[in-house]
């Protein structure tokens, strides 16, 4: 090795360091970046076909279910499924009336497949006799959380697993790095 590609190749070794460690002091100072959601919260002509086609399927009855296939649900059909597990009575409504039916044909398949809704409709609360008299103050249910996915990892761990990644592949691979010889 001649003194001039010596100097490159330290040159060159120095620039991935750089690289390195200006990716490592950008992770450090990023702040967490999270996905927009990419469901709309508005019903259009669709979710509200869906939800008529819904409700007259829920009018029918445990009948009309163990029959008939169950409609496509839609965002607009889960997000009246929510609502209706944030009611006050939740287990009056037709929504989660379906959802326990549904729960109680196989309920290790159901809470297999549903991980959240699962254990939702099992702390349900038993159903409530009506009130003789109506409550002073309204109240307020918390929402119920669905994350249907885990969180997303910080950026540093992200910059530092592919960096990592990167000198794994360069070292396993027994390359060195490229050295143009002068011309």
């Amino acid at each position: 090795m001649t003194r001039s590609t010596s100097a490159r190749w330290i040159f060159q070794r120095r620039r991935w360091l750089e690289a390195l460690f200006s990716l490592s002091l950008l992770g450090c100072f990023a702040s967490s970046a999270e996905a927009s959601p990419i469901r709309q919260y508005r019903i259009t002509a669709r979710g509200a076909r869906d939800l008529r086609t819904w409700t007259s399927f829920l009018a029918g009855g445990s009948g009309l279910w163990s029959q008939a296939k169950a409609p496509h649900i839609s965002g607009a059909v889960h997000r009246a499924m929510v609502v209706a597990l944030q009611s006050a009575d939740p287990r009056s409504t037709p929504w989660v009336q379906y959802l326990l039916w549904r729960q109680g044909l196989n309920i290790a398949r159901f809470n297999h497949y549903h991980p959240v809704l699962g254990p939702v409709l099992e702390q349900l609360p038993p159903p409530v006799a009506p009130p003789t008299n109506p409550p002073a103050s309204g109240e307020i249910i918390p929402p119920i959380e669905v994350h249907p996915n885990g969180p997303e990892p910080s950026s540093i761990i992200v910059a530092l697993g592919l960096a990592g990644a990167g000198i794994w592949w360069r070292s396993r691979s027994g390359r060195s790095p490229t050295v143009l010889a002068p011309t």
